[in-house]
């Protein structure tokens, strides 16, 4: 259990949670817009075109990846604070 400590995975903080969530948010708010909103892209969205396409190649995987680490870093970053200083 220490180690899944460590790495940040448990206990599940539903505070941690949302901040890292909130973060991908706003990193992914502008480039979602400009394809959802402005291209009409939200009509591919409802019917999931491209996800196979997107998991399928190494381009779409890569973005995977990154974004899990992205998601793994902040949690892990926001669940290990140095203590404050001794009084």
């Amino acid at each position: 259990m220490e180690i899944l400590s460590l790495l940040g995975i448990w206990p599940v903080s539903p505070v941690d949670t949302i901040r890292t969530m909130l973060l991908v948010v706003i990193l992914f708010a502008g480039p979602i817009f400009e394809h959802g909103i402005v291209d009409d892209g939200w009509r591919d969205w409802i019917k999931l075109n491209g996800v196979n396409e997107s998991l399928s190649s190494w381009i779409g995987y890569r973005n995977f990846v990154v974004v899990r680490c992205l998601l793994r870093v902040t949690s892990c970053s926001a669940n290990t604070r140095t203590p404050g200083p001794r009084q």
